[in-house]
Formats: C-alpha cells, structure tokens, sequence
C-alpha cells in the first residue's frame, strides 16, 4: 500500500509538510529539536495531517497568526518564547485553537523534584 503523496518546503525557521489525505485538518508543531519534529511530523502525515513546524516560540506565534490551524502541539522549553508564554498569547487572541504541551522531565530532575517535595 503505497502512502499519500507528500510535498515538503524547507525554510531556516519554518517547515511546512503537506499531506493530501486530510488537507483540511492543520497541525502546528512547536519544538527547536529537528529530529523530534522530522518523527512527530512523518507520523502525523502518515496519519492524513497536514504540519507545519516552527523552530521557536515566536515563530510559532507568527505561523498562528498568519494560519488557520486545528491544532497546536508545543513544547514548553522552547528558545525566545516558552510554550506557556505561547499559551498565554494564544488565550489572550481569544484564538479557539486546543493545545497539546508536551514537557520531558529527566529522571535526575524528577528525583530531585520528589526529594525537595519530602
């Protein structure tokens, strides 16, 4: 079964990948790690989603505001805009827009967040 075609325009802070399946369902995906967004996109697309990617928080911000989109998936630490300081714009636009947060808390952090805590 061979999957849908795809198309995929390269910029230095947006990438925008195109599936033809479900061209009317529009995935913003937020995360300054190039693999990550490479992986989370191929899955996407060959789920029938259309992904755009942006490297950063304002970038990220730009693309929503420039774009209609039916999802925003975000990773919070993000370089020049955090993904809650993107939240907090999002809500501010009054733009009805769901939002996934992905966070990634290291083992050392978590055990030194559960040794703080008692």
């Amino acid at each position: 079964m061979k999957s849908a075609p795809s198309r995929e325009i390269e910029s230095s802070s947006r990438v925008s990948r195109q599936c033809q399946a479900n061209p009317a369902f529009r995935i913003l995906l937020v995360d300054d790690d190039p693999d990550i967004c490479q992986l989370n996109s191929k899955a996407l697309l060959k789920h029938g989603y259309e992904v755009d990617v942006a490297e950063d928080g304002e970038t990220g911000w730009a693309e929503l505001q420039n774009n209609r989109y039916n999802l925003l998936i975000t990773k919070n630490d993000l370089p020049k805009l955090t993904g809650v300081g993107l939240l907090k714009k999002v809500r501010s636009a009054c733009m009805p827009l769901p939002v996934i947060m992905v966070t990634h808390e290291s083992k050392s952090s978590a055990h030194a967040t559960r040794s703080a805590s008692g």
